[in-house]
């Protein structure tokens, strides 16, 4: 299409701000790995915030008034989703929730670290009332997003949407008392004294897992024991085991080991990491395994923190003081050759079936690009300035990506503002944060058409395309 009258000329000035501290400072190496398919098992998902009082008020949501909450995170994982009592008055326009950083306190400038569209036939027309035990309202999943959060953290949800007066969008609310003592109700950048209704979702999601201990339960004692072998699929922090344990007797702890199996001997395997299980914490009898929750004895490893790698061969080894006739046992379907990435051992002997477990994986966070415009609505004369124009790589590698920003614009195809990176010349250092902005992006004129417009910003990983993140920042031209 033809741009002879209205082109995006900020662009240059762009990528002339943007190429030289990344392209001049870091040199490509070895590709990054390429992401791994999520496992059939789902992830321990847990509520973590909430304040379930909706009653006092219901808040409009607008396109002239975004509104939002502030929490405490109170766990290390992953953010896995909202529920929020939402409710949908009228029509136009899908409900965007966007996860801010409030790590500085300021809701003006705080980096949005992920989003997810809620579209608008999802919405009922009356809030729903929160339950403590049962998701009764309007879940946001946000598990695509891979937020990883860390316990402390402050954070927010902010609800926009381009609907306008006299339809809107509503959340339930308790805005007249100070209910949740981790955060505060908002509407555009002000706060007010109480909290809206919403739940937090966690969760760590499993990586290896063999789930039939039905075959035998194998002992372990002072003399003997035990343990599996896996291989890791999805590169992270090992956060934590799952295993279908038992006690007999008394006496001993039980210890667990993570081995480094990359020399494939038992005999050998350095030791990366250990717990010890307290012995108050196994039960009598061993849990059945399930694909879908924590069932049985989880093992927390998360502050030894124990990088790994996809393709990287562990092993958990499981020993005690604890002599007979007092024991512990495992599950196990060691007759059976279930989990073909690793096997069952006592002592320093294979078996040749396997042990019930599961292995939870916290991924390493992607790059983000983000980007925050001044206003929501603009005119004649007036610029739009992407007043945060961030790309960070919170993960521990670094990561080649190709960046991608344009315009979608009414009645038009997409107007391609910046692509660069796509020959795997630009790569994100871990830690690398840095904010462009403010930028000019676009100054309002005549012959720019009105209406509903975004300006977007995606990262790909330059070698295999995956997407890495994608924020999308709506306005209007009057």
């Amino acid at each position: 299409m033809a741009h002879d009258r209205w082109t995006f000329k900020p662009a240059a000035k762009w990528i002339k701000t943007f190429l030289p501290p990344v392209l001049t400072l870091f040199v490509v190496g070895s590709p990054a790995a390429q992401p791994q398919e999520p496992p059939p098992a789902g992830p321990a998902v847990h509520v973590d915030q909430f304040q379930l009082d909706g009653s006092q008020q219901n808040q409009a949501i607008h396109s002239a008034r975004p509104v939002g909450q502030t929490f405490t995170v109170g766990q290390s994982v992953l953010l896995h989703s909202l529920e929020l009592p939402l409710f949908d008055q009228g029509a136009g326009g899908d409900l965007t929730v966007e996860i801010l950083d409030m790590r500085e306190g300021n809701l003006a400038t705080a980096p949005t670290l992920g989003w997810a569209a809620v579209l608008e036939g999802t919405i009922g027309q009356a809030p729903a009332i929160l339950d403590r035990g049962a998701v009764a309202a309007t879940l946001v999943d946000l598990s695509s997003q891979q937020l990883k959060v860390q316990a402390g953290d402050r954070m927010a949800f902010r609800l926009t949407t381009t609907r306008s007066l006299p339809n809107l969008y509503g959340i339930g609310t308790a805005v007249f008392s100070d209910v949740y003592p981790g955060g505060a109700y908002f509407v555009g950048d002000g706060f007010l004294d109480g909290d809206a209704a919403f739940k937090t979702f966690i969760a760590v999601p499993v990586d290896q897992f063999q789930l039939n201990g039905s075959e035998q339960n194998q002992a372990i004692h002072s003399t003997r024991p035990v343990g599996q072998t896996f291989t890791v699929g999805q590169s992270g922090l090992l956060h934590s085991l799952e295993l279908s344990l038992f006690a007999e007797g008394v006496g001993g702890d039980l210890r667990v080991e993570i081995l480094d199996m990359s020399g494939g001997n038992l005999a050998t395997a350095p030791t990366l990491a250990s717990a010890a299980v307290p012995e108050s914490a196994i039960g009598p009898f061993p849990a059945l395994l399930d694909r879908r929750a924590v069932a049985a004895t989880r093992i927390d490893l998360s502050s030894r923190q124990l990088n790994v790698q996809a393709g990287d061969r562990l092993a958990f080894r499981l020993s005690t003081t604890r002599a007979l006739p007092n024991l512990y046992a495992i599950a196990t379907a060691v007759l059976s050759d279930l989990y073909p990435r690793g096997a069952y051992f006592v002592g320093e002997s294979f078996l040749s079936g396997d042990a019930a477990f599961k292995t939870f994986i916290l991924p390493h966070r992607q790059p983000v690009c983000d980007v925050q415009l001044n206003k929501t609505s603009f005119g004649n004369g007036e610029t739009v300035i992407a007043q945060v124009a961030r790309l960070a790589n919170p993960g521990p590698d670094p990561v080649p990506v190709e960046v991608k920003a344009w315009f979608e614009v009414p009645g038009r195809l997409p107007a391609p503002f910046l692509t660069v990176g796509g020959d795997g010349s630009l790569l994100l250092p871990s830690g690398f944060d840095q904010n462009f902005g403010p930028l000019g992006l676009l100054t309002v004129q005549g012959a720019l058409p009105r209406g509903s417009y975004s300006f977007n910003c995606r990262l790909l990983h330059a070698v295999s395309g995956a997407r890495l993140s994608e924020d999308s920042n709506p306005f209007q031209i009057h």
